[in-house]
């Protein structure tokens, strides 16, 4: 991304992204804006959060590094990303 996600352009930006994901994307943000005390920014990086994640559930996410090193409890430190997405 190359804008702030709290500025309107970085919002434009990753609603253009968003928008070829969920095609009821501005009826799903005014719904949630309308009933919460949420920000138009978060609801947008929910809504990736939640794509990636079934990406990642489907085996089509890609991980920060690579090969993630493990905390104390054995768990992986990592950012995951959707395979499609180029960097």
């Amino acid at each position: 991304m190359q804008h702030n996600k709290r500025k309107l352009t970085g919002r434009k930006e990753r609603v253009k992204l968003l928008t070829a994901i969920f095609s009821d994307l501005e009826e799903i943000v005014v719904e949630a804006h309308e009933h919460r005390e949420t920000t138009p920014d978060d609801i947008l990086d929910a809504l990736v959060a939640a794509w990636t994640a079934g990406q990642a559930v489907i085996g089509k996410a890609k991980t920060l590094p690579e090969k993630p090193p493990l905390d104390s409890k054995g768990l992986r430190i990592e950012i995951l990303y959707p395979a499609c997405y180029n960097q």
